[in-house]
């Protein structure tokens, strides 16, 4: 199975090679509106990370 950024990349390297985006799409069989999605989860999660990268250094772990 190959994770969707991955069929993106895949797409877009097609487009370069000269391939409609449709044709592109079709041929790697991806839909065309799942190219243009940005994932948001990296900026939801960063509050979170920082904290517990602070609390990981403030409390490490032994053993």
């Amino acid at each position: 199975m190959v994770s969707a950024p991955a069929k993106r990349r895949q797409v877009e390297y097609a487009k370069v090679r000269g391939l409609s985006e449709r044709k592109a799409c079709a041929l790697m069989r991806t839909a065309r509106s799942s190219l243009h999605y940005e994932s948001w989860m990296q900026e939801k999660d960063a509050p979170a990370l920082a904290a517990m990268s602070i609390h990981s250094a403030q409390y490490p772990r032994y053993g």
